[in-house]
C-alpha cells in the first residue's frame, strides 16, 4: 500500500526580528536585524547588558571616589581620590595667642586712638573687622578648623556693658580667643571661636 503524499509544507528557515541598538541613540530608536546578529534581542537584554557593564566598571574602579568627566575633558583631567584618614585629632591645635595677635593687628588698622564713635560707622566697621579677621585666620596652618568671629563696638557714655557668649565645644580641640580695644569714646571686643571639624 502506498503512503499518501504528505500535505505538510517543507520547513523553511525562519527569520525573526531582533532589536539592534545603535550606539549613542536612546533605546526607542532600535532597528531590525537578522537573527544571527550579535546585538541584543530585546530591550530587556539591552538594559541588562547596560547594568552589567556599569557593575563591572564599578568593580574595577572601586578606589576612585569622584566622577570622571567624559569625552575630550577626560584626557585632560586628573582624578583625585580622597581616602579616609582616620584622623580624630588636629595636627596643629588652636593657639589663642595667634588669634589675639591677628585681632590686634586688624583692629589697630581699622580703629585708631582718636577715632570718634558713630553708630553707622560702628556697624560697617564691625562687619569689616570680623570679615578680615576670619580671612586671616583661615590662612594660618589650622587644618580642619572652622572659625566664628564676633565683633562688638559700643559707645562709652558712662554706662556698664556686659558681653557674653556661649558655645558647645570639645575641651581637647576647640577654643576661643578674646581681644579688647578702648579709646576715649568707644570700646571694641573681638571674640574668635575655633571649632575642630572631624
Amino acid at each position: 500500500m502506498e503512503s499518501a503524499p504528505s500535505l505538510s509544507r517543507p520547513q523553511e528557515p525562519r527569520l525573526r526580528a531582533v532589536f539592534v541598538q545603535p550606539s549613542g541613540y536612546p533605546p526607542s530608536l532600535g532597528l531590525l536585524a537578522p537573527a544571527d546578529s550579535d546585538q541584543k534581542s530585546s530591550i530587556f537584554d539591552y538594559l541588562t547588558n547596560k547594568s552589567n557593564k556599569q557593575d563591572s566598571s564599578r568593580e574595577s574602579k572601586m578606589d576612585v571616589c569622584s566622577d570622571k568627566p567624559k569625552g575630550r575633558a577626560a584626557a585632560d583631567s586628573v582624578t583625585i581620590c580622597h581616602e579616609n584618614t582616620y584622623q580624630l585629632s588636629p595636627k596643629n591645635t588652636f593657639q589663642s595667642s595667634h588669634a589675639q595677635k591677628v585681632a590686634q593687628v586688624v583692629v589697630n588698622r581699622w580703629i585708631h586712638k582718636d577715632t570718634r564713635y558713630d553708630k553707622v560707622w560702628a556697624k560697617t566697621t564691625a562687619k569689616g573687622v570680623a570679615g578680615e579677621i576670619e580671612i586671616q585666620m583661615k590662612q594660618l596652618e589650622y587644618d580642619r578648623y572652622k572659625f566664628v568671629v564676633q565683633v562688638f563696638i559700643g559707645q562709652k557714655n558712662r554706662q556698664g556693658v556686659k558681653c557674653c557668649s556661649r558655645f558647645l565645644s570639645s575641651a581637647d580641640t576647640d577654643s576661643f580667643s578674646e581681644y579688647r580695644f578702648e579709646n576715649e569714646t568707644l570700646w571694641c571686643v573681638v571674640l574668635v571661636f575655633a571649632l575642630y571639624f572631624e
